[in-house]
């Protein structure tokens, strides 16, 4: 890989920004100072140098990312929420890991790592999302119970497993098995509700970092990456 696309790929600055730094010899590999922009480098086996500042290098990205209403989770087009992340993270590819309406909000995976994305939403794997939402009433007793058995959508689909926990007042929180298309919305207007507003939380064991304000993002700990890719548990 050329040296300036290296920098620039770890966010160093543009190519034309590093190729600036290169050249003033502010930029080291294996120890000695490199003012090429096109000498090779080895991401894996060299180590390169910034100003004394080591350049920490990953070809594959995954990020948490606190979606705000009003983003679209598309690659291109007004608003998409590849916008909210910096520039400098533009070049490498990145796609949200599945969606969240326009009108919806927090957590969304963003990556550039097809085959996690592939393993991740499966639907043989089943993975559950959690969603808090508000509704225009309090949800009944009677519908909690009627939901333990599953659900029959308006469209004449079946929804075999969702479980539904109230949060006082019109607040509730919507556990789902199924990535269809706008799924909590369909299941509540099955049960005569409407959703005012709709929240991801979490998806399988991954919870949305609290500390995260809406459009603000973070890399994935090695950990959490586990917990998104962990089989999840045997339905019950």
């Amino acid at each position: 890989m050329r040296l300036d696309k290296f920098l620039a790929d770890a966010g160093w600055g543009t190519r034309k920004d590093v190729r600036r730094l290169i050249r003033k010899g502010k930029v080291t590999v294996n120890g000695d100072v490199v003012k090429d922009p096109g000498y090779a480098v080895n991401p894996e086996m060299d180590e390169v140098r910034v100003e004394g500042a080591p350049v920490v290098y990953e070809e594959k990205l995954y990020i948490m990312l606190n979606k705000p209403k009003g983003y679209v989770s598309t690659t291109r087009g007004d608003l998409s929420v590849l916008d909210l992340l910096p520039p400098r993270l533009w070049r490498r590819k990145l796609f949200p890991a599945g969606r969240l309406d326009k009108d919806a909000e927090g957590l969304l995976i963003i990556t550039n790592d097809g085959l996690f994305a592939q393993r991740f939403l499966h639907p043989r794997r089943r993975i559950p999302r959690t969603y808090e939402v508000e509704l225009d009433r309090p949800i009944s007793s009677e519908d909690l119970s009627r939901v333990r058995g599953g659900v029959t959508l308006r469209s004449g689909e079946r929804i075999e497993r969702v479980e539904i926990e109230p949060l006082g007042g019109r607040r509730a929180k919507v556990r789902v098995w199924e990535g269809r298309y706008q799924i909590v919305k369909r299941v509540m207007a099955a049960l005569g509700y409407r959703v005012r507003s709709l929240r991801r939380v979490a998806i399988g064991e991954l919870s949305l970092d609290p500390s995260l304000a809406p459009g603000e993002w973070r890399f994935l700990t090695e950990e959490e990456r586990e917990k998104v890719q962990s089989p999840c548990p045997p339905k019950t």
